[in-house]
């Protein structure tokens, strides 16, 4: 959505860029195909998540995941392969965005991690 909006310079499919043109990520299968490559990576870092971070309570730790991911991709892995534009070349407005966005998405990924393993273990019988 913020990108329709024009919040951001980054289009949703950008984790694909490297594989696809830039026209086709734009486009309505592009933008299909995007998100399935977003869904694939964001399966791969809860998985992850869950691996490093899985007894840690609290909110926190999944922002500051999100945030370091954020980091990753804008700031190293997505400029030097073609994803996006160099931070000093993309606005206040996307970098923000895309912070927001990764921000959100890790806490989703914290909340639900700790969910699983600190609450639900709890409410199992013991055998």
């Amino acid at each position: 959505m913020f990108y329709y909006l024009q919040f951001t310079e980054v289009p949703p499919g950008f984790l694909a860029a490297p594989f696809l043109s830039g026209s086709f990520l734009k486009s309505g299968r592009g933008i299909i195909l995007g998100w399935f490559v977003f869904v694939v990576f964001s399966i791969a870092a809860s998985g992850l998540y869950a691996a490093l971070f899985y007894k840690l309570k609290g909110p926190w730790i999944g922002i500051v995941y999100g945030a370091a991911w954020w980091g990753i991709w804008y700031m190293a892995v997505g400029p030097a392969s073609g994803m996006m534009a160099w931070p000093n070349r993309l606005g206040a407005d996307t970098l923000a965005s895309g912070l927001c966005i990764f921000l959100l998405w890790g806490l989703f990924i914290g909340y639900t991690a700790a969910f699983e393993f600190n609450d639900e273990r709890h409410r199992e019988p013991v055998n």
